[in-house]
């Protein structure tokens, strides 16, 4: 009975991923909606490449160091990092002001009076952090942008994110903070790590003779519990020494960019290479990294790429899963598109689409009616 539930609670999460996954590659709309679905799709070909876990296949193999693909820890440092330090190699000339910081009293109790001001950002960020968390293989990087990107839409001057907006940074960060308890419930429940880290949890249950699922909770409660308090009570510890080093942070801003970028460079080859310790994968960070760099010249944001290579790998397994189900029981069609859920999941994507096109056209409106004011104002002026 438990076996045959475990199942059908994996098909079902299957076609969650499968029904959520293309939302979740159209909804970054930093350059319009158009242009994100064409960076996602070329997110998608990238987390093609190399040989399919399902089929074995190999796909866009020209050099031997794509064999293993795209891993996604050197294309996010590829992606993010490698242009940031790039710009700072071209700063490194200019002397900046030592920055000097005089701890002031009472300083913590503004921040957090200023803090209910996000009280509506904090809420969306917690929520979308949460449900993603629960979903395997998502992930805080997906949660992260989601975030921050329902949150632009939502705005009425979406024009000041990206320009350093603290309601930009609690956005995401509370989305990325928020996707860690929940990854553990099916790891806890029906033994599928939610993140990298639940997947390191699982190996330390299995090591100690423990399985994951309704028998967790019960013969082995002793454990459980405790495990779960202590997640609880780590969000406090956290918090006192993150306070803590706060007065010490500042150190990082007076150091020169000529010693900053070459750190900074070590760690990302390092970082890369550690994470199946292949050369590969440096290679493959520098080169995405020159190509981002190209592309932020042009003004083509990543996040939409990235996206892609994250979720592509996520959603054509669950589909070739899915598909080998259908066709030994209902059909593709019925399996995919009937049925209470998957109608509903469908019409989230629907929404999900209309609703970014309409945020485009109602900011190009906006932007145009004010061009058009400070063009009036002028004009009388």
């Amino acid at each position: 009975m438990l076996r045959r539930l475990s199942v059908e609670n994996y098909a079902l999460i299957d076609k969650l991923e499968m029904e959520l996954d293309p939302h979740l590659n159209i909804i970054t709309g930093e350059t319009g909606a158009g242009k994100s679905i064409l960076l996602g799709a070329l997110g998608l070909l990238l987390a093609c490449i190399g040989e399919s876990n399902v089929t074995g296949e190999g796909r866009f193999i020209f050099h031997e160091a794509l064999t293993s693909g795209i891993a996604i820890v050197p294309a996010l440092i590829g992606l993010f990092a490698v242009p940031q330090v790039v710009e700072m190699m071209e700063d490194s000339h200019v002397i900046f002001e030592r920055v000097k910081v005089q701890i002031k009293e009472g300083l913590l109790g503004k921040v957090i009076k200023k803090h209910v001001h996000y009280l509506r950002t904090l809420t969306i960020g917690s929520i979308l952090g949460t449900i993603i968390g629960v979903i395997p293989g998502a992930g805080a990087q997906v949660a992260g942008l989601m975030a921050y990107d329902q949150v632009k839409k939502m705005d009425k001057n979406p024009e000041r994110f990206g320009t350093g907006d603290p309601e930009g940074v609690c956005a995401s960060e509370c989305a990325n903070n928020a996707t860690v308890a929940p990854a553990c419930i099916p790891l806890l429940t029906l033994s599928i790590p939610g993140s990298p880290t639940a997947a390191v949890l699982l190996g330390g249950l299995l090591i100690q003779g423990l399985l994951p699922g309704p028998e967790l909770f019960t013969k082995n409660a002793d454990i459980t519990y405790p495990f779960i308090i202590g997640m609880f009570l780590a969000q406090f510890f956290m918090f006192g020494f993150g306070i803590l080093a706060s007065r010490y942070t500042h150190v990082v801003s007076n150091v020169p960019n000529f010693m900053m970028f070459g750190t900074v460079m070590i760690l990302c080859v390092f970082g890369s290479y550690c994470v199946q310790n292949s050369f590969d994968d440096v290679l493959i960070m520098f080169s995405l990294g020159a190509l981002m760099l190209l592309f932020k010249k042009l003004g083509i944001p990543s996040a939409p790429i990235v996206l892609g290579i994250i979720l592509g790998p996520l959603a054509e397994e669950n589909f070739l899963r899915g598909r080998l189900i259908a066709n030994t029981d209902v059909g593709l069609w019925q399996y995919f598109f009937s049925g209470t859920l998957n109608q509903i999941l469908i019409g989230l994507c629907v929404l999900s689409l209309a609703y970014a096109i309409f945020s485009e056209i109602r900011f190009a409106r906006r932007a145009k009616a004010r061009l058009a004011s400070q063009q009036k104002e002028a004009a009388h002026a």
